[in-house]
């Protein structure tokens, strides 16, 4: 067996959050052909974890709009690593952090065993 970094990512909990809750680009559509582009979330790869060999892996920071006293505000939400146990390698297992410090979309004990035993 081969040894290598297996980037597992977000928590299907912590996707559904980026899919009701960041924000995404405004989808155009063409009155002539109705081809649509856009839609896409905005985000900023600006870091990065390591794998076993030092390869970097980006992580990714999304952006969510929340009305305030004074319009809309815009907070950071970042995807930091929660987890890497070993298995033939790294198993690298992230979830969301909050400008406040709160975590959102956690991996579970027992999914992340479940990931791990297959």
């Amino acid at each position: 067996m081969s040894r290598s970094t297996q980037f597992i990512g977000l928590s299907p909990s912590a996707l559904k959050f980026v899919n009701e809750k960041c924000h995404k680009e405004p989808v155009v559509t063409c009155d002539c052909c109705g081809h649509s582009k856009g839609g896409n979330f905005i985000t900023k790869i600006d870091r990065h974890t390591s794998g076993m060999f030092e390869e970097e892996i980006p992580l990714t920071t999304f952006y969510m709009y929340a009305p305030s006293p004074v319009g809309e505000k815009v907070f950071e939400v970042k995807e930091v690593v929660q987890c890497d146990p070993w298995s033939s390698g790294p198993m690298i297992f992230t979830h969301l952090q909050l400008e406040n410090g709160e975590f959102i979309g956690s991996w579970t004990d027992e999914e992340i065993n479940k990931m791990i035993t297959g």
